[in-house]
């Protein structure tokens, strides 16, 4: 799954899909394509877009996307904030969110139709050292089908140093963006100062090892994560855990803490909210991010993270 989301103050990733926002060490400006400035509410073609520019960094994989989609604007004109609420159960920093439940008839129903927005080519930079370009096409693939077949939308491709070797930055560099502005979504510029990648991370979480040898969390005790803080950035780190018995999800669990703890525990009251012998993923995030930027059709925000993962069982 290729969709890139970007919230306030909050965050979790599933896998390559990032949902981006700690706030924290960041600056953004706008103007239009003309140098004015636009209405936050206006927007070329009336409606309003949600998204931004992501730094991303995990398993020594470094990606830059960017993606907005069409906000309902019929209810809203802006996007939501994550705010600190909680849609299930909370504990302590740890909130668990159910599987949603989908209704009897929706393997009838059409998918929801959604519109990529255009913000003209970004340019990005380490300092003086350009990364490179992300481009809005009208053919990037897209894996978002409930069959998984591929199909395409116009989108932005992306930048990864899985095909560009030297894609790579360094926890505390700050990172500049640039959007000159396109069909639908004015120019914006900003920044973001990169955390340092995870160090010390325990359990260990390696994404190839656990694909052959699953962690084993018990499901009578608390789930513990640490790590050694960052000394770059002073954002938060999120540790994300979601589970699956046979093809039914059950749930997941999202705890965010101050990086500078160094230590994430997700009490064993939300352990147990799984069962024996279901399979899983744990994420852990450390994030920073600008408090959405509001331009001329759209909420941007620029933000960077450095992630560990791993695959799961539980006993």
């Amino acid at each position: 799954m290729r969709l890139v989301v970007f919230e306030t103050c909050g965050a979790f990733a599933i896998g390559a899909m990032f949902l981006l926002a700690a706030c924290g060490e960041a600056s953004a400006s706008h103007a239009s394509a003309d140098g004015s400035v636009d209405d936050a509410d206006g927007g070329v073609t009336g409606k309003h877009y949600i998204g931004g520019v992501s730094f991303e960094v995990s398993s020594g994989v470094y990606t830059i996307r960017s993606q907005f989609f069409d906000w309902p604007t019929a209810t809203s004109t802006s996007a939501p904030s994550a705010g600190t609420s909680c849609m299930g159960t909370q504990i302590g920093d740890c909130c668990y969110t159910p599987p949603v439940k989908v209704p009897a008839n929706a393997a009838n129903a059409s998918p929801a139709s959604v519109t990529f927005g255009d913000a003209g080519p970004i340019v990005v930079h380490d300092g003086a050292r350009k990364l490179g370009t992300l481009t809005f096409s009208a053919d990037v693939p897209d894996a978002s089908t409930s069959m998984g077949a591929f199909t395409t939308s116009a989108d932005y491709t992306q930048l990864s140093s899985a095909y560009v070797p030297e894609l790579k930055w360094n926890g505390g560099d700050t990172l500049d963006v640039a959007a000159s502005g396109g069909a639908t979504i004015g120019a914006f510029i900003g920044s973001v100062v990169a955390p340092s990648p995870l160090t010390a991370v325990t359990p260990k979480l390696d994404y190839l090892a656990t694909q052959k040898t699953p962690l084993e969390i018990p499901l009578a005790k608390a789930f513990v994560v640490s790590w050694n803080p960052d000394t770059k950035t002073s954002g938060t780190t999120q540790l994300h855990v979601t589970a699956a018995g046979d093809t039914t999800s059950r749930g997941d669990i999202i705890c965010t803490v101050k990086d500078s703890t160094g230590m994430a525990t997700v009490p064993a009251a939300l352990v147990a909210k799984y069962n024996s012998g279901d399979q899983g993923a744990v994420f852990l995030i450390r994030q920073v991010a600008a408090s959405p930027l509001h331009i001329g059709g759209a909420d941007v925000t620029i933000s960077a993270a450095a992630a560990e993962e791993g695959f799961v069982t539980f006993k």
